[in-house]
């Protein structure tokens, strides 16, 4: 007469991590009258099944009343705590037929469900700084602590994301167990940046810092690094050397200032000091350009050498410049340049005593002065080209250490002294020559 029969919809669950978990019961009035059925719950804890003491589990409605071969759904739901250990829970849900009068026990039905647990390996993770502000190749450092929000002590492994997580690293083993500690685990890492200067000063990038079991993330959280400015500069010239200047002219070239940090920069430029005489101007002391990162990187000006009316062939002056920080230091970057002088040629000549007498069978000697007025050192080639009398009086050429030469040796700028020396040979009283003499400049 009386029966009742409970079916459980998937009585067999898998934990995810949901806070609560139900069950659909089927219960079926298999007698023949209405029923009025209670149901009740209880803890399983034998086999694999452990206690459940700490887990909420209730059936709603606890009673249904049906009529013979009608059935109802009951919704069963159970409150998972946090951090629940990983185990197998069970329990049973009976069906009793309250109004049934059988001296030898109501009509019941028993079904059990159980929920298993896995290790579930979760975090929560804290920084002690939410941004730094740090210069390329400097570094700075923040704390990383994992919380263990799982059931179950497990490996945690530290690893950053981001385009700039190349700046990041672990101060030590970047791995280490997170323990459960009843919920209470925890493990500190500590967390260098060393930002470079691949972005413009005063930027902010994101790195995330991500606590992972194995290569799979579990939590993270985002550290925003402001990176400062870098400075520093290369320069280059137009001309490294400049061959063949005139005295007295000038020598132009062109200084170009690229700056290799990563922000706005003024440079100052500077150049050694020249030879005597000789002088440099600059176009501008300084250059302003944008950071390297920007097209406006690099800032060009004109620089002049002027070189003195006497100066000599054989100069070869080298001036260096340098491009530093315009409040002063050391020098980024150095170049020289290089400046060789024109040769000049050039000469003039003088003759004190071209008119002379002399007796017979005596020389008459004729100084000539010769001014090497160019700024390179030549050879100077002495010969009579021609003279009146016929036939030719001897004639040679000496110096004034009486060598017998016909080719000498000026520096610039200077000069010397050659004597045209005539034989006067067995000629009659007031015979006469002319002679001329011509100077060859050779260079």
């Amino acid at each position: 007469v009386f029966g009742v029969e409970l079916i459980v919809d998937q009585p067999s669950r898998t934990w995810a991590g949901e806070s609560t978990i139900e069950w659909d019961v089927e219960v079926t009035n298999t007698g023949r009258v209405q029923e009025t059925i209670d149901l009740t719950l209880e803890d399983i804890t034998s086999g694999p099944c452990v206690s459940s003491s700490g887990f909420s589990v209730s059936v709603d409605p606890a009673q249904v009343q049906l009529d013979n071969e009608s059935s109802e759904w009951v919704l069963v739901t159970l409150d998972v705590p946090a951090g629940a250990s990983a185990e197998k829970y069970c329990w049973e849900i009976t069906g009793v037929v309250s109004n049934d009068q059988n001296p030898n026990g109501s009509a019941s039905d028993v079904e059990p469900f159980d929920l298993t647990v896995p290790e579930l390996k979760e975090c929560d993770l804290e920084l002690s700084k939410s941004s730094v502000s740090i210069d390329p190749g400097d570094s700075g450092s923040l704390e990383a602590t994992f919380s263990n929000t799982g059931n179950a002590d497990w490996s945690v492994n530290v690893a950053f994301t981001g385009s700039k997580a190349s700046w990041a690293s672990v101060d030590g083993a970047s791995s280490g167990m997170l323990p459960y500690d009843d919920g209470n685990g925890e493990k500190e890492f500590t967390i260098d940046i060393t930002p470079d200067d691949s972005v413009e000063a005063n930027s902010q990038s994101t790195i995330t810092i991500q606590g992972r079991d194995g290569n799979l993330a579990k939590c993270s959280s985002d550290i925003n690094v402001v990176v400062g400015q870098s400075h520093g500069a290369s320069m280059s010239l137009g001309n490294s050397v400049i061959h063949n200047i005139d005295p007295g002219a000038n020598a132009v070239t062109t200084l170009t200032v690229t700056n290799e940090g990563n922000g706005p920069d003024t440079f100052r430029i500077s150049a050694s000091s020249p030879p005597s005489g000789w002088a440099v101007s600059l176009e501008s002391s300084t250059i302003s350009t944008n950071s390297r990162h920007s097209n406006q990187k690099q800032g060009t000006i004109e620089i002049q050498v002027s070189l003195p009316g006497d100066a000599l062939a054989t100069e070869e002056v080298e001036i260096t410049f340098s491009v530093m920080p315009n409040s002063g230091g050391a020098a980024y970057a150095t170049q020289t340049l290089r400046i060789t002088v024109k040769a000049i040629h050039g000469m003039s000549g003088d003759s004190v005593a071209d008119d002379q007498t002399g007796r017979s069978d005596t020389t008459v000697r004729f100084p000539i002065t010769v001014y090497n007025d160019g700024n390179t050192a030549d050879s100077f080639r002495f010969s009579v080209i021609s003279q009146t009398a016929t036939p030719a009086w001897g004639n040679h050429f000496e110096t004034v250490d009486d060598e017998v030469k016909t080719e000498i040796n000026i520096d610039a700028r200077s000069s010397a002294i050659m004597y045209l020396v005539v034989s006067i040979d067995g000629e009659e009283e007031l015979a006469s020559t002319r002679l001329t003499v011509r100077v060859t400049n050779i260079g």
